[in-house]
């Protein structure tokens, strides 16, 4: 179900975080991909829609975190390997930065194994 939303979906939680910013909040947006997109090897694409959706919309990074949190990873004991990581990584930069760009997004990793 998640696939066949998932395009308005990024677009919703984009809209949210530009709101958010508008009213002077900062915001920690979470990006990640579930356990079926990453066994496709979808990471990459799954990753770069959702930080377009929220790039598109915002003009100032100093209030936004981007966070990898792979929804695979969420309560299960797993996590992501340092090589999955640096991938989903560079999909940031390459969307965030261009060439003159003097954009220092922050960028984290959110392990998903933390238990309750």
């Amino acid at each position: 179900m998640f696939s066949v939303l998932s395009i308005s979906f990024f677009q919703l939680i984009a809209e949210k975080v530009a709101h958010a910013l508008d009213e002077g909040l900062s915001v920690v947006a979470c990006i990640g991909e579930k356990l079926e997109e990453r066994e496709a090897n979808k990471t990459e694409e799954v990753v770069y829609r959702q930080t377009q959706a929220i790039a598109d919309k915002i003009k100032d990074w100093s209030k936004v975190v981007i966070a990898y949190e792979p929804v695979w990873a969420i309560g299960t004991g797993k996590t992501a390997t340092p090589q999955q990581v640096t991938l989903v990584s560079f999909c940031f930069v390459f969307l965030i930065y261009t060439p003159n760009s003097t954009v220092k997004p922050n960028i984290f990793y959110v392990p998903g194994s933390r238990g309750p």
